[in-house]
């Protein structure tokens, strides 16, 4: 019998994008689901789930939109044999009739009222998997943070900075020193810029350990960063100079020239400026890569 895997051989995994390999390969029903995240950050969510999920600690998948990371992330959470609401799900788990088209849903269910596609999730798409979900619909800081410790962070939803600010404020805290991954969807993508600079200013509480080939992040918890120091970065993040020199700083940390060169054009879209960008452009850019819908207004007041 082949004993049990380490902590620091999973890491080594992680590093290895051991993912990639065709034993890790996605089943049918995940492959096929609809969803934003590539192929391989599914298949990146699902063995993270089965290799660093524990009994007494959870997993949150902070933005699933359809809920192809949910069921990634539950998926490698039977695979571990789990038992128990293990998983939460934390969405608006509204969709749009133009997102209905696009991910072809149109001709297999039908639009729900006011786009509110939870029973859906719970009683048909993700029905195999229900009893592992605690699915937190509706305004994200409204939702309760749990009560236990959190194994795996995935953060798919800090595309507004009172967003981001929740996530550091609430989840950072809950996160098990030594041991938690965080999962940092955004980081390789020209925007939004605080997702990076913030995982650089707490350098001394996250090591990266690895990342896909585009989009996401992976980091080790080595501690937990004090309630002080969050406000303390949060603050930090408001200082255009400050976000420069930790954009630099992050791209020197990657070897691979891709990700890299992504971290540093982020880093020039921000000198081209004067100052930090205008809000109003920045909203339309947010909006124009499809990742938030609401107003300009309600963007504002959300900052």
């Amino acid at each position: 019998m082949t004993p049990p895997l380490t902590y620091e051989q999973k890491l080594q995994l992680i590093s290895q994008s051991i993912w990639q390999l065709p034993q890790f390969y996605l089943p049918g029903v995940i492959r096929e689901y609809p969803t934003m995240l590539t192929r391989e950050e599914l298949r990146m969510l699902r063995f993270v789930a089965e290799y660093f999920s524990t009994a007494d600690g959870v997993i949150c998948d902070l933005g699933s939109f359809l809920g192809g990371s949910t069921l990634a992330l539950a998926d490698g959470i039977r695979l571990a044999g789990q038992s128990g609401k293990r998983l939460h799900s934390y969405d608006r788990h509204v969709a749009q009739p133009h997102d209905w088209e696009k991910y072809g849903l149109a001709g297999k269910d039908e639009y729900p009222e006011e786009g509110f596609f939870r029973p859906l999730l719970e009683n048909k798409w993700l029905a195999e998997w229900a009893d592992l979900i605690s699915f937190q619909s509706g305004l994200f800081q409204e939702r309760p943070v749990p009560q236990e410790p959190i194994d795996v962070l995935f953060v798919d939803i800090a595309k507004l900075r009172s967003t981001h600010h929740h996530v550091l404020r609430q989840y950072f805290p809950k996160l098990k020193p030594g041991y938690s991954i965080v999962i940092q969807q955004d980081y390789f993508t020209l925007w939004p810029y605080w997702d990076v600079a913030v995982m650089e200013a707490f350098s001394d509480c996250f090591e990266k350990i690895g990342a896909t080939t585009s989009n996401s992040a992976l980091f080790r918890c080595v501690k937990v960063p004090t309630r002080s120091a969050i406000e303390d970065v949060i603050k930090r993040l408001k200082v255009r100079g400050e976000i420069l020199q930790l954009l630099e700083g992050a791209a020197q940390r990657w070897e691979c020239a891709q990700h890299k060169s992504m971290l540093l054009t982020m880093k020039r879209v921000i000198e081209a400026t004067d100052e930090l960008p205008d809000k109003a452009v920045e909203y339309h850019q947010i909006r124009n890569s499809g990742k938030i819908k609401c107003t300009l207004d309600d963007y504002l007041q959300h900052l």
